[in-house]
């Protein structure tokens, strides 16, 4: 017996009657829904999706949160030098019952500051004088001198060197004299037996190609061996500004000039055990910091902070990669982060998910 009744189940268009309504279906919904809300409406289906959920909005609010304004690098500030035991105390633990002495220890360097000062100015002037004394007699010969290359410096000192040596040998000063010029005792007696004629002038004696080359081989060698000497130079100062960068507390120059002048004689007594710049000042720093009080709480009291800020980032990094965990592969139905109207739509009338 054969069935006759139509098969509805295919084939059939659900068409909407706008005319009874008046308006499009695209302005009712639109009407109606909101593409931003609908997404937002839709329930996570598993508690891990709800977890991820709102350490997203968490992390929004984080964001819109002003930061806070940055802290103050610490600098730390070693007791000067000239400090006696109270004041370098009262320096360390600052309070107001020992403020005195620490305005004490202020007038004091004040005042042996303008003594210092007064001295320094009386001794420039006293310097000045005398080198203007000194500056117009030899202002006469510089030019002459200066024509042949020579410095007037070098004349003067010269000058002087073989006055003295007259005053304490004559005779021996005056051979050797004679002898720095090319002359001696026999070529005076010469001079005057011919009747103060000149002798005759050696002929010139010309270099040959060996010695030419000798003398500009020891050149080239001695600038080769100058050039090695100005890139070690410039190694060892690239070095040191590296090493003071990370260390705290050369940032307070009173402290640096400290720590440098108790680094020195450690730095000069290993520079020839054939290690590097870097671990010659690392081996120096650790003895005088380990070894110094004022050093040694200074560097931890710096060194305590950043230990402990090391210490917070390891753990929010580990805390942040737990989290980062969801779950297990395929736990649940992944969210559709949908934001668009038509893609909302399509998803609600055609059953996806």
């Amino acid at each position: 017996m054969e069935d006759n009744t139509p098969d509805t189940t295919q084939n059939t268009e659900v068409v909407a009657d706008t005319e009874k309504v008046g308006v499009s279906l695209r302005e009712t919904l639109q009407s109606r829904f909101v593409a931003e809300d609908e997404a937002a409406k839709v329930a996570p289906s598993t508690p891990e999706q709800a977890a991820q959920i709102t350490k997203v909005d968490a992390k929004a609010d984080a964001q819109e949160t002003p930061t806070a304004a940055p802290v103050q690098e610490r600098v730390a500030i070693a007791p000067p030098a000239d400090m006696r035991k109270e004041e370098r105390e009262a320096f360390l633990n600052p309070t107001a019952e020992n403020a005195h002495i620490l305005q004490g220890y202020l007038s004091r360097r004040g005042l042996e500051t303008q003594r210092y000062f007064q001295q320094k100015t009386t001794e420039l002037e006293q310097a000045r004088q005398r080198a203007a004394s000194l500056a117009d007699v030899v202002s006469k010969y510089e030019p002459e001198y200066a024509k042949y290359g020579m410095n007037i410096a070098d004349v003067t000192r010269r000058s002087l060197e073989w006055d003295r040596a007259m005053q304490a040998n004559p005779r021996q000063a005056a051979l050797e004299w004679l002898d720095a010029y090319g002359l001696s005792v026999d070529d005076l007696l010469e001079h005057t037996q011919n009747g103060g004629a000149l002798p005759e002038q050696p002929q010139p004696q010309y270099l040959t190609a060996q010695q030419a080359e000798e003398i500009a081989q020891a050149k080239i060698d001695a600038l080769l061996q100058q050039q090695q000497q100005s890139v070690l130079a410039h190694q060892n100062y690239q070095a040191v500004q590296s090493f003071i960068a990370t260390k705290p507390l050369f940032k307070d120059p009173g402290t640096a000039s400290q720590l440098e002048e108790a680094m020195a004689p450690i730095v000069a007594a290993l520079s020839g055990n054939g290690q590097s710049p870097q671990e010659i000042l690392e081996t120096a720093y650790t003895y005088v910091t380990k070894g110094n009080p004022t050093f040694a709480a200074l560097a931890s009291k710096l060194e305590a902070p950043q230990v402990v800020e090391q210490k917070t980032r390891e753990a929010e990094k580990a805390k942040r990669a737990t989290k980062s965990i969801s779950g297990s592969a395929g736990s649940g139905n992944p969210r559709l982060q949908t934001k668009d109207l038509r893609s909302n739509l399509q998803r609600r009338f055609y059953g996806g998910d």
